[in-house]
């Protein structure tokens, strides 16, 4: 949700509808140990292949794979991500 919102705050376009929309359309998920555990395998699994690939990204795609769901994203990185939605 930060990305988008930070995506719309930069582009001046309409911050609270945009939050609004998000919010009524998205599950909000807590990054328990589990997930954390998720996103770390996942890290570790593909850093070799993207070494500026930040670990809050494997955050957003552990998420979006144990809910089995897609995701909105700016980043380019995941360009290559079957269930990434890119905001261009």
């Amino acid at each position: 949700m930060a990305e988008v919102i930070s995506k719309v705050a930069r582009e001046g376009k309409d911050i609270e509808t945009t939050f609004s929309v998000l919010l009524n359309n998205s599950q909000i998920i807590d990054a328990n140990e589990e997930l954390s555990k998720f996103a770390g395998m996942v890290h570790a699994e593909m850093r070799p292949k993207a070494k500026d690939f930040g670990l809050a990204e494997f955050y957003v795609l552990a998420t979006a794979s144990k809910l089995k769901s897609k995701f909105l994203t700016g980043d380019p990185h995941f360009k290559n991500v079957t269930n990434a939605l890119l905001l261009t």
